[in-house]
Parts: structure tokens; C-alpha cells; sequence
């Protein structure tokens, strides 16, 4: 797959970088083309990162992402060639997206609080 994607231009990341939030900030949008339940985690950190630098994301109805994220501005789920074809000209040609707003509930300390919020509650 990568070597079919390096053939025709892609520029392809497959190692860790300490400064991720550089590259999504440099990009137009971010694609998440996932179809197989275990080719990713059930809400891809990758999707939450990008939305977290306001990046319009195109991506499959994967995992959570269609819960928590449907009508969500910025966001487009596509199932075909044709509608993620389709998804990219609109994600590119409409206003820029606020998605960090929408992923706000997500982070680390969110999550926290939320585990917190549970223990306290617990008899």
C-alpha cells in the first residue's frame, strides 16, 4: 500500500514525530480512509488530532467517529470513491472548519474528569 501511495506522489508518514501538529497545520485536510475494524482503535487518536488543528477531515463511518461526529462542521463520512471524491471538493471549497470545538470533549483532560466525576458518584 505505501509503495503503490509513494508511486504516485503521496507522501507517506510512518514513524513517530514529536512535532505531528506542524504537518496537520500544513495540510489542507486529512483523510481517513479506514474500512477494516482492525486496521484502527475505535476512535482513531489520528482523526482527533487532525481535528484538533481545525483540519476538515474526510474519513469512513469508522468506529465511534459517525457518534460522535455526525453533523459535525468540518467533517465529512464517505463510503465510495465517488463520495470521497465528492467530500474532498466540498471539505476544501467551503469556510475553514472550526472542528477543534467538536473534539474538546475528547482530550486527555476531559477524559480525566470524567473518570473523576464517575469514582466520585460510586457508593
Amino acid at each position: 500500500m505505501s509503495r503503490d501511495l509513494l508511486d504516485r506522489g503521496a507522501i507517506v508518514l510512518d514513524s513517530f514525530l514529536p512535532d505531528i501538529e506542524e504537518i496537520y497545520r500544513a495540510a489542507d485536510l486529512f483523510l481517513f480512509p479506514v474500512e477494516q475494524d482492525r486496521a484502527a482503535i475505535g476512535m482513531p487518536l489520528s482523526v482527533l488530532e487532525a481535528m484538533a488543528c481545525n483540519l476538515p477531515v474526510v474519513t469512513t463511518p469508522f468506529g465511534g467517529l459517525v457518534r460522535c461526529f455526525e453533523g459535525v462542521s468540518g467533517v465529512y463520512f464517505a463510503r465510495t470513491h465517488q463520495e470521497f471524491q465528492e467530500a474532498v471538493v466540498r471539505a476544501l471549497s467551503g469556510p475553514a472548519p472550526q472542528t477543534r470545538d467538536a473534539v474538546e470533549k475528547h482530550t486527555w483532560r476531559q477524559a480525566a474528569a470524567d473518570m473523576l466525576s464517575c469514582l466520585e458518584e460510586s457508593p
